[in-house]
């Protein structure tokens, strides 16, 4: 059996992640030589519609990414309650942490995570905390905490070209920022939870 080109949805159920997904449709195809991909990281707890992009329309998954997120809209449309249920779905099954509530973390020895200020995180602290754990060591860790405001001070948030683009551009070398209170580096995160050492 061959696979045309183009884009097969996925109804991803909790659990796999996006890749484990592909891995699966790869097996499905049988052809070693057809390219497999999808439009965006699906997080492991999250369920949904999950696209990915066969043979030549692989090139095309650039546009077709999204970084919605089921649990974030949760608690942006206000259903914290649903939003919790799904946090804790990993938070206390992978985690071993006390459940979270529409209320947020509760206090005690389990109060992962923390804020700068000492407190226990909100529901959306316990979120970010959550999605940074799954993201570990990826590029999605970068963008989301850039997007939610909690970069280290002094982290780069523009990225520039890179040198030798610019070299062939004719265009003068600068420097990459970095430094703290310079533009295009990240302030200090005050309403953020503890996601790294202050």
């Amino acid at each position: 059996m061959s696979f045309p080109d183009g884009v097969l949805i996925i109804d991803k159920p909790p659990g796999p992640t996006s890749h484990d997904v592909v891995a699966v449709a790869r097996r499905a195809i049988g052809h070693p030589a057809m390219k497999v991909g999808h439009t965006g990281t699906l997080d492991p707890l999250a369920s949904g519609v999950l696209p990915l992009v066969l043979g030549r329309a692989t090139r095309l998954a650039q546009f077709l990414s999204s970084t919605d997120k089921e649990y974030e809209a949760e608690i942006r449309l206000g259903n914290p309650a649903a939003a919790a249920a799904l946090i804790n779905k990993t938070r206390v099954g992978n985690g071993e942490l006390p459940p979270v509530t529409a209320a947020g973390v509760p206090p005690g020895p389990g109060c992962v995570p923390k804020r700068y200020d000492g407190a226990c995180g909100s529901l959306f602290d316990a979120l970010m905390y959550e999605k940074r754990i799954e993201t570990y060591g990826t590029a999605i860790a970068y963008f989301d905490l850039r997007g939610w405001g909690c970069l280290l001070e002094g982290t780069p948030t523009q990225l520039p070209p890179p040198g030798r683009q610019l070299d062939l551009l004719g265009k003068v070398n600068y420097t990459y920022g970095g430094s703290p209170g310079a533009v295009g580096s990240a302030p200090k995160p005050t309403n953020c939870p503890l996601l790294h050492r202050p």
